[in-house]
């Protein structure tokens, strides 16, 4: 009789064992095909973009996300900036004796 009833409760925790591991796999499962889902929908966005400048924020936050970097940034190789007069010409706010400064344009989101 005692061991039969040792036989049940083992039955019973292994049938709980099974079903939570089941669980954790469903749900490994499904954030793994948001995951696929968030990567096609991004790489749909590229596809139907007319330019992919426009595109630079989200490229910042699917980087972020998918690399596991502390953070992403966008940025440009400029000349620094002067300041003008009225009586300069379209080009006097570039310094081009100076070395090329990143200007930065994007940043993924510091709520990740």
């Amino acid at each position: 009789m005692e061991r039969e009833r040792k036989v049940k409760v083992l039955l019973e925790e292994n049938a709980k064992f099974i079903k939570e591991k089941q669980a954790e796999a469903e749900a490994k499962s499904k954030v793994e095909q948001e995951k696929q889902d968030r990567i096609k929908k991004f790489y749909h966005q590229l596809e139907e973009s007319r330019d992919l400048a426009d595109n630079l924020q989200e490229l910042t936050k699917f980087l972020h996300e998918f690399t596991g970097a502390t953070g992403v940034y966008v940025g440009k190789l400029e000349h620094p900036r002067l300041k003008i007069e009225d009586k300069d010409n379209d080009k006097a706010h570039i310094n081009r004796e100076a070395p090329k400064e990143i200007k930065f344009i994007h940043a993924s989101p510091e709520d990740h």
